[in-house]
């Protein structure tokens, strides 16, 4: 007979229940850094790729209504009705356009400098509608149910909407903390007789992203680009004095700098530090955007050159 002794069996000792732990604290240690480490990776790849999509969105968004700046229809073309010099109330603030000026830069210092960038611009564009009477000549009949002054949705408002020849739109861009990159509009209604009526919109957010524009304007018979409203003594080339509040409609051409951020969610320097972007591309302190970076944001810069095709003088 064969008599087991089951007593002599016995478990993990406790060296080995230590070694047992320490193991299985170190997989698991690993395994949550590579999870936290694929995670701030996501997370990162996915803000980088916000920005970016955003800085393009942007760009676009602005250049597309830059090129509108200036737009005469055919038939204004055609009677030689140019651009008037006007005084349009955007909120509480008059906006003086001189005659044939489409387009005027104005500088400012929006606050807090941790929220957007110092400085800052803002930017006024005028131009008219178009429609279907712009597409046909005198020759061709019109169909009785399309009218004349029918869009061609060709131009359009910050909104989105078709504006027709009987129409103008005044646009003014600009940066604010709540908002970013916003559009303020006046749409100008002519009626047959020549008497119009105003609309003005309310604020309307275009990228939350955007915290700061900046511009430079070219004139005729000078190759620099000057700042909104800036002023110095230095005669140009054809004697033409340089940029001032009363000669944009002087400008041939527009440089402009786009600056966007998007907070990544986690730490990616040890403190708040200050940052300075050239917006326009100048080596120089001239176009200098500078703003206090949180520890957690990314940012995106964008700029580029906008001739003004659409000149009373280019038309003639």
């Amino acid at each position: 007979m064969i008599i087991r002794n089951f007593y002599k069996r016995s478990g993990f000792s406790m060296i080995e229940l230590l070694i047992s732990l320490l193991v299985a604290t170190i997989i698991i240690m690993g395994v949550y850094r590579f999870l936290t480490g694929s995670h701030r990776s996501y997370t990162f790849t996915k803000a980088n790729d916000n920005v970016n999509r955003s800085m393009m969105i942007s760009n676009r968004t602005m250049s597309n209504y830059m090129k509108l700046a200036g737009f005469r229809n055919y038939r204004r073309v055609i009677d030689d009705i140019t651009f008037k010099r006007e005084t349009v109330r955007f909120g509480d603030i008059d906006v003086v356009f001189p005659v044939n000026t489409f387009i005027m830069g104005r500088n400012t210092e929006l606050l807090p400098p941790a929220v957007l960038a110092v400085p800052n611009d803002i930017l006024y564009i005028r131009y008219f509608g178009s429609s279907v009477d712009d597409d046909l000549s005198e020759i061709v009949n019109v169909p009785s149910n399309v009218a004349r002054d029918t869009p061609n949705n060709r131009m359009y408002d910050c909104q989105g909407n078709y504006l027709n020849r009987m129409q103008e739109a005044f646009l003014r861009f600009s940066v604010d903390a709540a908002n970013g990159l916003t559009c303020r509009q006046v749409i100008r209604t002519f009626d047959e007789d020549g008497s119009f009526n105003d609309e003005m919109s309310e604020l309307i957010a275009l990228n939350p992203n955007v915290i700061s524009i900046l511009f430079g304007f070219r004139i005729d018979g000078d190759a620099k680009f000057y700042l909104s409203e800036e002023v110095t003594s230095a005669a140009n080339k054809s004697g033409v004095k340089p940029m001032s509040k009363n000669n944009y409609e002087l400008v041939n051409a527009l440089r402009y700098g786009i600056l966007v951020r998007q907070d990544t969610h986690q730490k990616l320097t040890k403190s708040i530090s200050e940052q300075t972007f050239h917006m326009l591309g100048f080596d120089s302190e001239d176009d200098v955007a500078t703003i206090e970076s949180q520890d957690s944001d990314i940012y995106q810069l964008v700029s580029g050159i906008l001739f003004m095709r659409n000149r009373y003088i280019n038309n003639e």
